[in-house]
């Protein structure tokens, strides 16, 4: 996930210009993830109190009808359902992830134990993924075909989605690991988790 695929969505025609806009609005979000997490990042960076905006909780699969429905406001939420409401639900992009100071990412996880035993495996696992990622860097609209795809999606979102998926790929660097501390203590600050995790315990060093 790139910040620029994910962000605040409203209709074309809707009166909300910036995300101070949002207050007194119903936003929809899914309940501690992505669409939270942009929503509260991007209302306190524009000093607007919480307790103004309705969050919706609703699972993207119910967020995109509720917002061609106009039952809601705005959307936060991330791709391919970014892509799906700027082609099918008529919606522009309030502020997207990279506005916002978004720090999310796609990870790839293993299991500690399968890590111990067999690093030489998950080295080479790396390394097949970082080769395709590159692959889609130089090949994004061949990309963005198979992406539609293997989503069931229409073959007209192929070109946005070839072109707003394509993300560095590496092994976890510092700074990386520093991102997603700042995730964790974002989280427990904001109270969707109850302890902050030692995330350091968790990381797997690879090249």
């Amino acid at each position: 996930m790139t910040a620029n695929n994910e962000g605040i969505l409203v209709k074309k025609d809707s009166p909300i210009k910036t995300l101070a806009d949002l207050q007194g609005k119903r936003v929809a979000v899914n309940r501690g993830g992505t669409g939270e997490y942009l929503l509260v990042r991007g209302l306190e960076q524009n000093k607007v109190s919480l307790a103004n905006v309705t969050r919706q909780y609703l699972p993207p699969a119910d967020s995109g009808p509720a917002f061609a429905a106009d039952a809601v406001d705005a959307w936060a939420t991330w791709d391919p359902f970014l892509s799906i409401a700027l082609e099918t639900y008529g919606a522009r992009v309030l502020a997207t992830g990279t506005q916002i100071g978004s720090e999310n990412a796609i990870g790839y996880f293993s299991s500690r134990k399968f890590a111990d035993k067999y690093p030489q495996v998950l080295q080479a696992v790396l390394d097949v993924l970082i080769q395709e990622n590159r692959w889609t860097v130089d090949h994004s609209a061949e990309a963005g075909e198979i992406w539609a795809s293997e989503l069931k999606l229409p073959k007209t979102l192929a070109p946005r989605l070839g072109k707003s998926n394509i993300s560095p790929l590496r092994a976890l660097n510092n700074e990386d690991v520093g991102k997603i501390k700042n995730i964790a203590k974002w989280y427990l600050d904001n109270k969707v988790i109850a302890t902050l995790p030692n995330v350091d315990a968790h990381v797997i060093q690879l090249k």
